[in-house]
Protein backbone atom coordinates (compact mmCIF):
# COMPACT_ATOMS: atom_id res chain seq x y z
CA UNK A 1 0.00 0.00 0.00
CA UNK A 2 1.38 2.95 -1.05
CA UNK A 3 -0.05 7.01 -0.25
CA UNK A 4 -1.43 8.98 -3.23
CA UNK A 5 -0.22 12.61 -2.84
CA UNK A 6 -1.90 15.89 -4.17
CA UNK A 7 0.43 18.84 -5.54
CA UNK A 8 1.02 20.22 -2.76
CA UNK A 9 2.30 17.02 -1.20
CA UNK A 10 -0.43 16.19 1.17
CA UNK A 11 -1.71 12.83 1.00
CA UNK A 12 -4.89 12.02 -0.50
CA UNK A 13 -5.17 8.52 -0.54
CA UNK A 14 -3.55 5.42 -0.77
CA UNK A 15 -3.02 3.18 -3.49
CA UNK A 16 -3.30 -0.41 -3.20
CA UNK A 17 -2.39 -3.35 -5.71
CA UNK A 18 -3.54 -6.76 -5.45
CA UNK A 19 -2.17 -9.86 -7.52
CA UNK A 20 -3.87 -13.05 -8.06
CA UNK A 21 -1.29 -15.67 -6.95
CA UNK A 22 -4.09 -18.50 -6.76
CA UNK A 23 -2.26 -20.15 -9.82
CA UNK A 24 0.87 -20.20 -8.38
CA UNK A 25 -0.68 -21.72 -5.20
CA UNK A 26 -2.07 -24.10 -6.71
CA UNK A 27 1.19 -24.86 -8.81
CA UNK A 28 3.51 -25.27 -5.74
CA UNK A 29 0.68 -27.66 -4.03
CA UNK A 30 0.71 -29.95 -7.31
CA UNK A 31 4.40 -29.86 -6.84
CA UNK A 32 4.15 -31.36 -3.30
CA UNK A 33 2.09 -33.94 -4.05
CA UNK A 34 4.34 -35.04 -6.76
CA UNK A 35 7.10 -34.56 -4.69
CA UNK A 36 5.48 -36.80 -1.63
CA UNK A 37 3.79 -39.46 -4.29
CA UNK A 38 8.02 -39.93 -5.72
CA UNK A 39 9.35 -40.10 -2.27
CA UNK A 40 6.50 -43.04 -1.19
CA UNK A 41 7.83 -44.78 -4.22
CA UNK A 42 11.17 -44.75 -4.08
CA UNK A 43 10.80 -45.40 -0.27
CA UNK A 44 8.08 -48.20 -0.37
CA UNK A 45 10.33 -50.17 -3.07
CA UNK A 46 11.88 -53.44 -1.73
CA UNK A 47 14.63 -52.54 -4.02
CA UNK A 48 17.82 -50.57 -3.03
CA UNK A 49 17.43 -47.05 -5.41
CA UNK A 50 20.08 -44.51 -5.42
CA UNK A 51 20.97 -40.95 -7.56
CA UNK A 52 24.40 -40.19 -8.33
CA UNK A 53 25.98 -36.84 -10.03
CA UNK A 54 28.07 -37.34 -12.89
CA UNK A 55 30.77 -37.06 -10.95
CA UNK A 56 29.74 -40.01 -8.96
CA UNK A 57 28.78 -38.49 -5.42
CA UNK A 58 25.25 -39.76 -4.53
CA UNK A 59 22.41 -37.40 -4.33
CA UNK A 60 19.92 -39.64 -2.55
CA UNK A 61 18.87 -42.88 -1.71
CA UNK A 62 16.30 -44.90 -0.43
CA UNK A 63 14.93 -46.28 2.56
CA UNK A 64 15.56 -49.67 1.77
CA UNK A 65 19.55 -49.27 0.85
CA UNK A 66 19.29 -46.89 4.44
CA UNK A 67 19.38 -49.96 6.12
CA UNK A 68 20.98 -52.05 4.04
CA UNK A 69 24.08 -49.33 4.29
CA UNK A 70 23.44 -48.61 7.91
CA UNK A 71 23.80 -45.07 7.04
CA UNK A 72 21.08 -42.12 6.31
CA UNK A 73 21.06 -40.65 3.25
CA UNK A 74 22.08 -37.44 4.42
CA UNK A 75 25.19 -38.53 5.81
CA UNK A 76 25.25 -40.52 2.52
CA UNK A 77 24.86 -37.49 0.13
CA UNK A 78 28.27 -36.28 -1.44
CA UNK A 79 30.06 -39.26 -0.94
CA UNK A 80 31.38 -41.90 -3.37
CA UNK A 81 31.53 -45.42 -3.95
CA UNK A 82 35.14 -45.03 -3.18
CA UNK A 83 34.01 -44.13 0.47
CA UNK A 84 32.31 -47.49 0.84
CA UNK A 85 33.57 -49.94 -0.66
CA UNK A 86 36.83 -51.63 -1.73
CA UNK A 87 38.60 -50.22 -4.57
CA UNK A 88 37.78 -52.99 -7.12
CA UNK A 89 34.42 -52.55 -6.06
CA UNK A 90 33.83 -49.39 -6.46
CA UNK A 91 36.28 -48.95 -9.70
CA UNK A 92 33.48 -51.35 -11.24
CA UNK A 93 30.78 -49.74 -10.22
CA UNK A 94 31.83 -46.22 -11.86
CA UNK A 95 32.65 -48.07 -14.93
CA UNK A 96 29.10 -49.06 -15.22
CA UNK A 97 28.00 -45.80 -13.80
CA UNK A 98 30.19 -44.10 -16.74
CA UNK A 99 28.85 -46.42 -19.14
CA UNK A 100 25.21 -45.31 -18.54
CA UNK A 101 26.78 -41.87 -19.19
CA UNK A 102 28.35 -41.88 -22.29
CA UNK A 103 25.79 -43.90 -24.14
CA UNK A 104 22.94 -42.58 -22.06
CA UNK A 105 21.59 -45.82 -22.42
CA UNK A 106 19.97 -48.23 -19.49
CA UNK A 107 21.74 -51.14 -18.66
CA UNK A 108 21.67 -53.81 -16.77
CA UNK A 109 24.77 -55.34 -14.83
CA UNK A 110 25.54 -57.43 -12.18
CA UNK A 111 27.35 -56.16 -8.72
CA UNK A 112 28.85 -57.11 -5.58
CA UNK A 113 28.96 -55.75 -2.81
CA UNK A 114 30.13 -56.34 1.36
CA UNK A 115 27.99 -54.83 2.99
CA UNK A 116 27.37 -54.83 6.96
CA UNK A 117 25.06 -57.50 7.04
CA UNK A 118 27.24 -59.76 4.54
CA UNK A 119 28.03 -60.46 0.73
CA UNK A 120 25.01 -59.68 -1.75
CA UNK A 121 25.06 -60.15 -5.30
CA UNK A 122 23.00 -57.35 -7.44
CA UNK A 123 21.39 -57.08 -10.54
CA UNK A 124 21.50 -53.49 -11.18
CA UNK A 125 18.99 -51.52 -13.63
CA UNK A 126 21.18 -48.23 -14.48
CA UNK A 127 19.86 -45.42 -16.23
CA UNK A 128 20.49 -42.08 -17.26
CA UNK A 129 19.29 -39.21 -15.27
CA UNK A 130 17.93 -36.24 -17.58
CA UNK A 131 16.88 -32.75 -16.69
CA UNK A 132 13.99 -30.94 -18.45
CA UNK A 133 16.54 -29.50 -20.78
CA UNK A 134 17.94 -32.72 -22.05
CA UNK A 135 20.93 -32.01 -20.45
CA UNK A 136 22.00 -35.39 -18.13
CA UNK A 137 23.25 -34.59 -14.88
CA UNK A 138 23.91 -38.14 -13.06
CA UNK A 139 22.94 -42.01 -13.17
CA UNK A 140 20.22 -44.02 -10.66
CA UNK A 141 19.85 -47.46 -10.43
CA UNK A 142 17.10 -49.99 -9.00
CA UNK A 143 19.24 -52.74 -7.93
CA UNK A 144 17.15 -56.35 -6.92
CA UNK A 145 19.36 -58.54 -4.55
CA UNK A 146 20.13 -61.69 -6.53
CA UNK A 147 22.12 -63.15 -3.52
CA UNK A 148 20.26 -66.31 -2.49
CA UNK A 149 19.45 -66.85 -6.11
CA UNK A 150 23.48 -66.95 -7.14
CA UNK A 151 23.72 -69.18 -4.21
CA UNK A 152 21.24 -71.53 -5.19
CA UNK A 153 22.79 -71.55 -8.67
CA UNK A 154 26.20 -72.57 -7.39
CA UNK A 155 24.68 -75.37 -4.91
CA UNK A 156 23.13 -76.76 -8.17
CA UNK A 157 26.10 -76.42 -10.24
CA UNK A 158 28.16 -78.26 -7.79
CA UNK A 159 25.78 -80.41 -7.01
CA UNK A 160 25.63 -81.09 -10.86
CA UNK A 161 29.21 -81.51 -10.82
CA UNK A 162 29.20 -83.84 -8.26
CA UNK A 163 26.90 -86.28 -9.66
CA UNK A 164 28.27 -86.73 -13.32
CA UNK A 165 28.29 -90.13 -14.92
CA UNK A 166 29.52 -92.54 -13.81
CA UNK A 167 27.79 -91.84 -10.21
CA UNK A 168 29.46 -93.25 -7.31
CA UNK A 169 26.43 -94.27 -4.57
CA UNK A 170 27.85 -92.88 -1.69
CA UNK A 171 27.90 -89.05 -3.20
CA UNK A 172 24.83 -88.73 -5.06
CA UNK A 173 21.49 -89.81 -4.52
CA UNK A 174 19.67 -91.54 -7.22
Amino acid sequence: MLPYRTLDDSIAGTITTFADVTRLKRAETALRENERLLKDIIDGSPSPIFLKDLQGRFLTINKRLEGMLGMSRDRLKGMTDYDLFPTEHADLFREHDRQVAQTRRPVDVEEVADLPDGHHVFLASKFPLVDSAGRLYGVGAISHDITARKQAEELARRYATLCAYPRTPSTCAD
